[in-house]
Order: C-alpha cells, then sequence, then structure tokens
C-alpha cells in the first residue's frame, strides 16, 4: 500500500454555524465538524486526508491491548502508526462530529500508558531510536532530529533529541518554536531529570518570543515543584520559592547577546511578501546604503539581430495587453521581484533576469521559457500564427499566471515555475481549459549565465525524457525553510506538500492536503500558492477554501479550517462558471499571512477575512466587507487591506475597521508594502504613499515613463518598484 493511496478522504462541509461561516478541526477539540458525501466536481470544497481502515483497527488494536496490559504487543501497533510516512485525520467519537492527527493520538496512548507500558514500549525500541538520534547528531541536519521525534518521541532517545532540537530553534532565534518543543518535554513524565535547566529555557524562550506571560507561569510552576530548589540565576544562587521578585528581575534581564541574535533579513526580499510569513512590512535601518536607477530588463547585450527583434515584438505585444487591461478596472501584474545579495531578480514575460542592486545594469538571463524559445526558433504550432501563439503566452504571463510570476530563492538558487513547451489551451472566460503539469526549476544566481541547476515535473509518459516528479503541477514556487523546500503541487487529483532537497529537487517527505475537483482548476493554478511559517508551524493553502496547519517539530497535523463561499460564488458555482476577478466580490488569492501567533485567512470564494490563532486553529474573529482584493501587511496592530480604489485597516484584535481612504480614480496595478509609517500602493502611472495611522494620503510618486506600476518589493532602504517595461531602483529614505 503506497502512500498515495493510504488515505481515504472526508468532505468539508461548509455550513454556517451560529458564529459564521467556518468550520475547523482542531486537533484535541470537540468542535462539530459536519460530514458530507463528496461532490468535488459541483464544489471548489476540498476534502482532507482521514486515515484509512487498516491504520484505524490498528488504533484500535493497540487501546484494546494497553486495556488487557499485553504491552508489547500494544506497542507494535503503535509503532507502526508512528513508523508510516503521513499523518492523517482521525474520528475521535463514532458520530465523526470531531477529528484528530492519527500520529499525536497514538503518541498520546504511549505516552498515557502505565509506567510498565512505557518501559516495555522503551525495551522494544529505544535500540533503533538511539542509532537515529546517532546518525541526526552525526549529519547535523534539523530534518533528522525531527524524524526521531516524529517516530520515537516517547522513548530517551526521542526526548534527547526534542531537547536538542529545542536548543537549536533557541540558537537560532526561533524562540517560539523552541518554546514549543521545551513544554513539550516539561509536560512528559520524564521531564524531573532535566530540571531546573528544562524549565529555565523554556521561560527564556517563552520570553524573548515575546510571551512574558508563558515565560512567568513556567517559573512559577517550576518553584511550586520544588519548594526547596535552588538555581544560578546570573550568577548568583536564589532560591525559587522565597524570591519570585528576583525570577521576575532576571527574567526581565534576560536579553539577546550578540552572538545569539539571528540574521538580520531585513537586507533582502527573498519571496512573496518579503518572507515566510507573508506579512509585506519593512523597517529602514541606517546601515543598508540605497541607490536610485531605471533600468529596462530586457536590454541583454551581446543579442544577434533576430533576438533584438523578437524581444520588441514581446514588448509590443505586452504594451498591446496593457490597453485591453484598463478598461477591465482592475487588474494586478504577476511578476513579483526579489531582491538578495547583491542581485534584483526579475521576471520578464520570457525569462528571469538579474540586475546589478546598486547600478541597475544587467547580470545575467536564464533559461529563458521553453514555448516562447521555440516560437522564436522554430516556430507555430497548430493552426495559430506565431504573434497569436505569443499574444496568448504573454498575457498570461503579465497578467494572469501569478504561478509563473512569482520566485523564491535562499541565496544559492532561485526557484521559479515554467509552463511546458507545449502550447495549451487558450484561456477562455467561463470555460474549464486543460491543465496537465508544470515545471520546476532551480537557477544558480552566483554564475554569470543564471544556468538551470535542476528541474523536476513536466509531462508524463515522455520516455527517456520523463523528468522526477513528471504528472504534478506546482501551485508556485517553493519556499525555503531550515534548509529544505516546501512546495504545493497538484498530482492525481490531490493537493499536496513536497519538501524538497534544494541542490537536486529531490523529494524528502511529503504529506497529502486535499483532494480538489476540476471546479475553478484553472484559477487556482494561476494563483502563485506558496505555504506561510512562523514558530514552527507551516501552514498550507489548498487554493479551494481550506488551510491545513502542520507542525514541523513533529510532522504531525495541527488543524484544518474551511471557509465557506458567498452566495454570489454558490451561484457561479451551480451554473459551472468560473468567475473573472470583476464578476465576484471576493479576495484575489488564499495566500495565509502570519503575524504575532495569529493567521489570517482568506478565500477567493468569498469576501470574509478570518483570523485564527496559529497552534490550534481556533477562531478568534471574522469579519465582511463588500469588497476587497489583498492584504498589503500587517504592522503592529494594523491590518492593511487594498480593494478596488480604497486601501482600508483593520484591528488585528478584534477586526474593526480603523479607518478607510480612496486614492484616486484608478485602481491598484500591483501589489503595495508597509515601510515604517507608511503605506506603498503601486497604481497606473504613480506611487501612492499613505499614512498607516490615519489613511490620509502623503504623497503621489509618478512614473511619467511608465504605462503600469507592477509589484514592489523593499529591503533595507530600497524600493524595487517593476513596471510593465522598466524596472525602478528608489531610496526609501530622505538624503
Amino acid at each position: 500500500m503506497t502512500h498515495h493511496t493510504a488515505w481515504m478522504t472526508i468532505v468539508l462541509l461548509f455550513m454556517a454555524t451560529i458564529d459564521g461561516h467556518s468550520q475547523v478541526r482542531r486537533l484535541g477539540g470537540r468542535g462539530p465538524i459536519g460530514v458530507a458525501q463528496p461532490d468535488i466536481a459541483a464544489t471548489p470544497e476540498a476534502t482532507l486526508p482521514l486515515v484509512d481502515r487498516e491504520l484505524s483497527r490498528a488504533l484500535r488494536q493497540a487501546k484494546q491491548l494497553v486495556e488487557a496490559k499485553r504491552y508489547v504487543d500494544a506497542a507494535e501497533y503503535l509503532q507502526m502508526i508512528l513508523d508510516f510516512p503521513e499523518d492523517g485525520f482521525m474520528s475521535v467519537d463514532d458520530t465523526e462530529s470531531s477529528f484528530r492527527s492519527l500520529k499525536a493520538e497514538a503518541d498520546r496512548i504511549v505516552a498515557e500508558m502505565p509506567e510498565g507500558g512505557r518501559n516495555a514500549y522503551r525495551l522494544q525500541f529505544e535500540p533503533k531510536a538511539a542509532a537515529a538520534l546517532a546518525d541526526a547528531r552525526k549529519n547535523g541536519k534539523r530534518s533528522d532530529f525531527v524524524d526521531v521525534i516524529r517516530r520515537y518521541s516517547q522513548t530517551q532517545s526521542g526526548q534527547d533529541a526534542i531537547y536538542e532540537l529545542g536548543s537549536q530553534l533557541f540558537d537560532q532565534g526561533n524562540f517560539l518554536a523552541a518554546a514549543h518543543s521545551f513544554e513539550r518535554l516539561r509536560k512528559s513524565a520524564d521531564a524531573g531529570g532535566r530540571e531546573p535547566m528544562l524549565s529555565l529555557k523554556c521561560a527564556m524562550s517563552w520570553k524573548l518570543g515575546g510571551r512574558e506571560t508563558e515565560a512567568k507561569n513556567v517559573l512559577a510552576e517550576l518553584a511550586k515543584r520544588d519548594q526547596e530548589l535552588t538555581v544560578d540565576l546570573a550568577g548568583g544562587e536564589v532560591e525559587l520559592v522565597t524570591n519570585r521578585d528576583a525570577m521576575t528581575e532576571w527574567l526581565a534581564g534576560v536579553e539577546l547577546q550578540d552572538s545569539s541574535k539571528p540574521l538580520d533579513p531585513s537586507n533582502e526580499w527573498t519571496s512573496h511578501a518579503g518572507g515566510i510569513r507573508r506579512n509585506a512590512v519593512v523597517a529602514t535601518g541606517a546601515d543598508h546604503p540605497a541607490s536610485e536607477w531605471t533600468a529596462i530588463p530586457t536590454d541583454v547585450p551581446r543579442r544577434s539581430d533576430s533576438e533584438i527583434s523578437f524581444d520588441q515584438t514581446i514588448q509590443s505585444m505586452v504594451t498591446v495587453s496593457t490597453k485591453n487591461q484598463r478598461p477591465r478596472e482592475f487588474s494586478i501584474q504577476t511578476r513579483e521581484p526579489l531582491i538578495v545579495g547583491d542581485l534584483v531578480l526579475v521576471r520578464t514575460p520570457s525569462d528571469v533576469t538579474a540586475l546589478d542592486r546598486h547600478t541597475g545594469e544587467f547580470r545575467w538571463r536564464g533559461m529563458p521559457d521553453l514555448f516562447i524559445d521555440r516560437l522564436h526558433h522554430s516556430g507555430a504550432q497548430g493552426n495559430q500564427s506565431v504573434e497569436s501563439q505569443l499574444q496568448t503566452r504573454v498575457v498570461k504571463h503579465v497578467w494572469i499566471d501569478v504561478t509563473y510570476g512569482r520566485m523564491s530563492t535562499d541565496g544559492k538558487y532561485v526557484y521559479c515555475v515554467e509552463l511546458p513547451d507545449h502550447f495549451p489551451e487558450p484561456l477562455q472566460q467561463n470555460r474549464q481549459p486543460n491543465a496537465n503539469s508544470n515545471l520546476l526549476l532551480a537557477l544558480r544566481i552566483d554564475d554569470e549565465e543564471g544556468p538551470c541547476e535542476w528541474r523536476v515535473g513536466g509531462e508524463r509518459n515522455v520516455g527517456p525524457f520523463e523528468l522526477p516528479l513528471a504528472g504534478h503541477f506546482f501551485l508556485g514556487p517553493p519556499t525555503p525553510l531550515g534548509g529544505e523546500l516546501f512546495c504545493l503541487a497538484d498530482v492525481d487529483n490531490e493537493t499536496r506538500l513536497l519538501v524538497l532537497e534544494p541542490s537536486s529537487g529531490e523529494v524528502k517527505w511529503s504529506q497529502g492536503l486535499a483532494a480538489t475537483g476540476d471546479y475553478a482548476r484553472e484559477a487556482r493554478r494561476n494563483s502563485g500558492l506558496v505555504v506561510a511559517a512562523a514558530d514552527g508551524v507551516v501552514v498550507c493553502p489548498t487554493g479551494a477554501g481550506s488551510f491545513v496547519a502542520i507542525d514541523l517539530t513533529t510532522r504531525s497535523l495541527l488543524w484544518a479550517y474551511s471557509v465557506r463561499p458567498n452566495q454570489q460564488n454558490l451561484q457561479f458555482q451551480r451554473r459551472r462558471i468560473v468567475p473573472t476577478p470583476n464578476m465576484v466580490q471576493s479576495w484575489l488569492d488564499e495566500q495565509p499571512v502570519i503575524v504575532d501567533g495569529r493567521v489570517l485567512l482568506k478565500s477567493r470564494h468569498t469576501n470574509e477575512l478570518h483570523c485564527v490563532d496559529l497552534r490550534s486553529g481556533r477562531k478568534l474573529w471574522t469579519n465582511s466587507e463588500k469588497l476587497r482584493r489583498y492584504i498589503v501587511g500587517v504592522a503592529g496592530e494594523t491590518i492593511v487591506v487594498a480593494d478596488d480604489f480604497d486601501i482600508s485597516a483593520y484591528s488585528l484584535e478584534d477586526g474593526k475597521l480603523r479607518w478607510k481612504e480612496q486614492t484616486g480614480l484608478s485602481h491598484s496595478t500591483g501589489r503595495g508594502l508597509i515601510v515604517n509609517d507608511r503605506v506603498l500602493i503601486p497604481r497606473w502611472s504613480d506611487l501612492v504613499h499613505l499614512s498607516l495611522q490615519t489613511g490620509e494620503v502623503l504623497e503621489r510618486e509618478t512614473f511619467p515613463n511608465e504605462a503600469a506600476l507592477g509589484n514592489l518589493a523593499a529591503a533595507g532602504n530600497t524600493l524595487i518598484v517593476q513596471g510593465l517595461h522598466h524596472v525602478y531602483s528608489r531610496s526609501l529614505v530622505d538624503d
């Protein structure tokens, strides 16, 4: 039985509840979850992974064996579940109204067995766990420690792995993820042998992660548990029970030393919205120089006359496409620039181009779009002319396909998604075009030519030309995280999280997320979906109104959350119509945004904005407005949202409106961002600066030679604006 077929699925029922239109599958929770027969073809609803009957029977058998005190036999069943490569949701009760992680449940049973049961389990599996931990220590990779924890957390070596991983996370500045690792150990039956240092590390992690209340609670529990405990705090021996003021004073003095400060990422913009939290907020700094320049990324040196002529044809088509877009009232460009090291990386309609960050000079041009390159050198395919096929591709790259326009980088490679070199059917409004597979590429950024290091995906059944991961449709570029690449992809009517090796594209592990149908498949695959991550949790959008969160320290499912479509979208579904952005009052994408232990969730099928707790998926609030497009960013307690013509601000605490400002008669043509106390919004030919506090328009920066400004990126004191034909670098600070 393969892990692709090991899971059955259950449909999330998008039904209204008393307090809103959402359902959450919260692991360990008891909230009502509806279950319905799947009708995947007729709705955009996603189905989530449920454990198959064989593993469910194994869990039931293990519980019976534990009750019969047959611990050795029970351990075999439980370890089979823990060894399985993927997790799934299981029903908590016979009514199937609440669901929990299968692996979390198996781990809980082992942890709560009587001492004799735990000893029997450890006697069986400690040798394997010790060998795995030795390999993890030798290799030094975080993923190897996670694998030990995932499979053997209740052994002595598993507990050691949790402690060592928590220490690694702390040293890397991932304080809240470290705190959760230490908390897990503190609550175990064998925590006493690591005290008091375990609780002190846990308290420091909470404190440095901004959670001082949790830090104080940990220290108070430590003092309460051992009435005569003394520890060495800041060089002096202190009795915890009689000197809680001293503990508080010590805790207030816990600050980062220079040697333990994490690297400052503010001088780079490495993926969508700048980083893995997907919160496009930056701050300027005195240590980062900025320069101003304007560049034409297609102005490549040493080109032949044929190449120059072909590039000019493409640029003229881009201009024509802009004139066609303006009457549609709302259009956001797809291509998003990156800033890494001394380079600015931009997507053109036909390739990836690297410019010098300080001068704008051309550095290298990466692998061209395969289909456009074939048109240039071999002519048209089928009955359509070269001009017709090229126009279709150019419009898709500039205005429709965000998956193409979005990139990511880890400083060594730039990752991007390409369509295959065959010509797909043109995207037709209100129709379901064919969609097969695409390619994920890694280009070296430290080479003068930007060569392709590896590529995966593409068509199946092409003999010796078939690539690894053939048949996959990558929904967006991968997210570099902890030395791995986290990527969302469709394969065989299922959306999966793939975790890849950066140097080769090889799959290290994967997790099924949802079964999704044909409805609006093309629109979903054009939306450039990427994961969001923070504090040891990765949140995965499915593109069909549901979200799945995974604990990266255990590789187990945390929660799932779904958003019900609004009435307008439900009508489109019944009529089998795929609406364009101007036909509906809903969000452009389903990109989660993480800020301060909370996740902002939204769906293309509704205008609601949901705020949930990052660790539990518990809904904190929901807000609905008539028309919103994308989240600009969250600064402090203020959420800034872009509408067609308005910019609005909402409270992060309760979702209530703070202010709304109309930016003018034209709408946004690119995604903005927040810099210090300003909100920057690109429009057709000007960049609007608004006050973060009031929404007042402070400045309108004009770009006379630009037909339509596109997406923004900022790092250090540099702002990068990608237009249709030009790339602009502007200083964010006054001279």
